[in-house]
């Protein structure tokens, strides 16, 4: 059998994006995110993205996310540090992974955990090299709760890509606010995310 690799690349892509995305909005996270002292969870998303991370300082988070405001990165990291350690955001963050997938979407958690060892294999065998945000998340704790380490380890290999894909842009010489112009455009998304990146 011939495989289209850009068909299954396409697929997988969509896949780890419905896998991981919705941990960045999902109000349980960002309810224990507010339990570790934040008002109103404020600035989750970088804090639980970047947490391995975080005791490097903003400017590294910032370099890290490549297109998102360095000022808002900044006060959310502030806030963080402010207030609590990278450990305890990774761990609420994997807290609410775990409950989130068993509430959504039970069908796939067994099939999840079984790869969990697989998963890490690929992780582990990726190279590191310019992929800062990937090699942060892989040296992380790994979650003794298969379900949640499988998903820990799908994250890694995301961001990897998430990696690549920002020294694509910076070798193209795309700066921070051409990259959400660029990916608002695609998705059409009204000006969202390019405002959110700094294009205002």
């Amino acid at each position: 059998m011939t495989l289209d690799w850009t068909e299954l690349t396409r697929r997988s892509a969509f896949a780890s994006h419905r896998l991981i995305g919705w941990i960045y909005w999902d109000p349980r996270a960002i309810e224990l995110y507010a339990g570790l002292g934040i008002p109103n969870g404020v600035g989750y998303y970088v804090a639980s993205r970047g947490a391995p991370l975080l005791p490097a300082g903003n400017q590294a988070v910032s370099a890290a996310f490549y297109s998102i405001r360095a000022d808002f990165i900044e006060f959310a990291v502030t806030l963080a540090d402010q207030n609590t350690s990278w450990q305890e955001i990774f761990a609420a963050r994997n807290q609410a992974v775990g409950e989130g997938l068993r509430q959504y979407v039970p069908e796939i958690c067994e099939g999840l955990a079984a790869l969990d060892g697989d998963l890490w294999r690929v992780a582990d065998a990726l190279p590191e090299s310019g992929r800062v945000c990937f090699a942060a998340h892989r040296q992380a704790p790994r979650d003794e709760d298969p379900l949640v380490s499988a998903w820990l380890a799908v994250n890694c290999i995301r961001e990897w890509r998430g990696d690549t894909h920002f020294a694509v842009l910076t070798s193209e010489d795309i700066s921070r606010v051409q990259a959400g112009i660029l990916h608002d455009a695609h998705l059409n998304y009204g000006g969202w995310i390019a405002q959110s990146r700094g294009a205002d």
